[in-house]
């Protein structure tokens, strides 16, 4: 996990919280897919914390277009520009004690624990 970025999400996010913790791992791992200089995009229904991470984490956002919100997409929806695949990323249900520390459980739990990812077809390009 890069430290310091999650340091600047939590910071421009306003405080720590199990969504942000969520969108940020989401979006590291979705970083590992694409190539560096190819441009993601990502679909979502969701307007939580969430989105803060990954937007963070990927370096996307409403403004240039790169963070899109669709009501029929369950989860996180990534693809690169001109590509016909993309990749759906899904929550999984966590179970925490009353005790544990959510955020920190998160960022340390195994990627299989926290969601899934699956192949998909990447929306149709706008005419």
């Amino acid at each position: 996990m890069n430290k310091e970025l999650w340091e600047k999400t939590v910071e421009k996010h306003g405080h720590a919280c199990a969504g942000v913790a969520l969108g940020f791992r989401i979006g590291e791992e979705a970083k590992k897919i694409f190539e560096e200089d190819e441009k993601v995009i990502c679909v979502t229904s969701l307007k939580n914390c969430a989105v803060d991470g990954v937007c963070s984490a990927m370096g996307l956002s409403v403004e240039d277009g790169t963070m899109r919100f669709d009501p029929s997409v369950e989860g996180f929806l990534f693809y690169a520009m001109d590509d016909e695949e993309g990749w759906m990323f899904r929550f999984k249900k966590l179970e925490v004690a009353k005790e544990a520390d959510p955020v920190l459980l998160i960022l340390a739990a195994n990627k299989d624990m926290l969601y899934s990812i699956e192949p998909c077809d990447a929306p149709v390009a706008e005419a």
